[in-house]
């Protein structure tokens, strides 16, 4: 059974819009690290990613974990979102459908930092989505 507090519908977006949403509003947590990639996920990326599984856990060291179902309009946010914080998964969707709006991260690190640290940037993104 499903829980609806935590079931996201996307309408006027396609899976993969939201894949991309999703993925760069993530971060690399944990082992993660080891196989970030900074550069924003785009939507062929999205697609190719997509035709292999709609089930999507960690994409190049981001926590995702999502099903984004063929033929479906929803999904269940429930692990993004306990990853990644609370209603995180809302603010990427609506910043996508409004703005294409995404983050960008960049890992920063110095020999006076014990580990690396990561530091938001926001840059705007054209897909076709915005064509």
């Amino acid at each position: 059974m499903k829980d609806e507090s935590t079931i996201v519908k996307y309408d006027g977006l396609t899976r993969e819009q939201v894949l991309c949403a999703l993925y760069n509003f993530s971060y690399p947590q944990g082992a993660g690290f080891l196989h970030f990639d900074p550069k924003p996920l785009n939507v062929d990326e999205a697609k190719n990613i997509l035709e292999r599984s709609s089930y999507v856990d960690y994409l190049k060291g981001r926590v995702i974990k999502v099903n984004l179902e063929k033929d479906s309009q929803e999904f269940d946010a429930r692990l993004y979102d306990n990853d990644c914080g609370q209603v995180i998964v809302l603010t990427a969707i609506e910043r996508y459908k409004k703005l294409g709006f995404h983050w960008r991260f960049e890992i920063k690190s110095s020999r006076n930092m014990p580990e690396p640290s990561i530091e938001f940037v926001s840059t705007t993104i054209k897909d076709e989505k915005d064509a």
